[in-house]
């Protein structure tokens, strides 16, 4: 973990957020606390939010956090973290490991979010978080749900704001 001046900068983010971006900042929030009631550990995403990605590091139940960008530009000021690992690979060429929550860009150009579903998710994932779902169109956003209800995901719930949201969750949790 860095220095405290570096954990500051990340309290600085999600504030920053609280003041400027308040439905980005109700996500972060609904975020956090299923994280620390469903003792999330481990975490992957592929948007490119320093709000998100300040609250996952910050949150000292998460031991992990992988980052996937095609844009080093969003890695630089990550580096350093301990718990956080950047990946720079195209969406068909990440292969991972189970993580207890994965968060995904819905803005993503995904060619078959059926596959999409079934290699990136896991028995033990918990919590899916997809982001950016109002911003994709109606029968793209069928495609999208469906395909995690068919890996055992169910709505939780749907917020509005900041591009839209909707997180699923296991069926065991």
């Amino acid at each position: 973990m860095k220095d405290n001046s570096k954990l500051d900068e990340l309290e600085n983010k999600i504030h920053w957020a609280r003041d400027k971006q308040k439905d980005l900042y109700k996500l972060v929030k609904v975020s956090e606390k299923l994280i620390n009631q469903n003792k999330i550990r481990t975490i992957f995403t592929n948007l490119s939010n320093e709000t998100y990605l300040a609250s996952f590091i910050s949150n000292s139940n998460v031991n992990k956090v992988t980052f996937n960008s095609l844009d080093n530009k969003h890695f630089k000021e990550w580096e350093g973290f301990s718990k956080c690992t950047f990946i720079n690979k195209l969406y068909f060429k990440i292969s991972i490991k189970p993580y207890d929550l994965v968060q995904f860009d819905c803005n993503h150009f995904i060619e078959d979010w059926g596959l999409f579903a079934s290699n990136m998710t896991f028995h033990s994932t918990k919590i899916v978080i997809l982001n950016g779902i109002d911003n994709v169109e109606k029968d793209i956003q069928k495609d999208i749900i469906r395909s995690f209800f068919e890996q055992d995901f169910f709505i939780h719930k749907r917020i509005k704001g900041y591009y839209g949201c909707l997180i699923m969750v296991n069926e065991k949790i």
